[in-house]
């Protein structure tokens, strides 16, 4: 199925980006394109094949900044980048490397002259950051508190960032806020987390998986319901009974990034899961 998921204009020309195959083109062209009036074409030759999946793409610096799920490791000398990537129409700038090999960026944003990333991710460049980075312009900076829940789109309002989280049964349905006065990133951003729901005290283990996790429940607990969701929030396993100490085969999901929805006592919380 094909999906363009983002279009920028730039540099007078028309980008899209997704998960897509443009037909007709040699070598074939994945991702990312632009139009030359005539016909979609790669960006640019030389880096065809290689965008395995874009999520956004975000005029930043007088660059366009591409970002998704593609890796260098994966065809090396021909990706220009890890997550995310900028091109300025002739040369590529990886951004320090970007996040770390297979995680995805779902999100871009630009506020102030800097740039805001989300998605599943645990460092950016040589820096640790959970699910939401910063790009200063020579940088990555990272949150000294991190968001309870992996964030999946970005909004500014006037200085406050809102992002969506798949706390509510698998969907990006569910809003957090930063406030200010409490949180410092090491390039002292400033704001706090202040989730619309609970932290989560339940512990899924091992994540990333590969065959089957666990759930550590508190020790008055015995048993919870437990759901299964795709990234695209599709339901996989619904409402099964999980009694302590069993564990939960994932041998039959393909790789990628999924989200395990946990009720307990009526209270709800939901993990993101990657099976490797």
């Amino acid at each position: 199925m094909n999906v363009i998921y983002d279009v920028q204009w730039y540099q007078g020309e028309l980008y899209i980006g997704g998960n897509f195959e443009i037909l007709g083109t040699n070598p074939r062209t994945f991702g990312l394109a632009k139009w030359d009036g005539n016909n979609w074409v790669g960006v640019p030759p030389s880096f065809r094949e290689n965008f395995a999946l874009v999520t956004r793409l975000v005029v930043y610096d007088g660059k366009m900044v591409i970002a998704g799920q593609f890796d260098y490791n994966w065809n090396p000398n021909s990706i220009p980048g890890n997550g995310i990537t900028a091109w300025d129409g002739a040369n590529w700038d990886t951004l320090d490397g970007g996040i770390e090999l297979g995680r995805i960026v779902h999100d871009v944003v630009v506020k102030g002259g800097e740039l805001f990333i989300s998605g599943n991710f645990q460092t950016a460049g040589n820096t640790n950051s959970s699910y939401i980075a910063k790009w200063d312009g020579h940088s990555w900076c990272s949150e000294s508190s991190n968001p309870p829940f992996g964030p999946y789109e970005l909004a500014f309002y006037h200085d406050t960032l809102f992002y969506s989280h798949y706390i509510c049964g698998g969907l990006p349905m569910c809003l957090s806020k930063w406030v200010g006065g409490q949180f410092g990133d090491s390039c002292q951003m400033v704001g706090s987390p202040e989730p619309t729901g609970e932290a989560s005290p339940i512990v899924l283990f091992p994540n990333p998986v590969t065959a089957s996790f666990q759930i550590q429940l508190a020790d008055d607990m015995q048993q919870c319901q437990i759901s299964i969701f795709d990234a695209l929030g599709r339901s996989i396993r619904v409402d099964e009974t999980y009694r302590k100490g069993e564990s939960v085969s994932v041998t039959n999901l393909a790789s990628g990034i999924y989200f395990v929805r946990i009720l307990v006592n009526s209270k709800q919380n939901v993990i993101r899961l990657l099976k490797e």
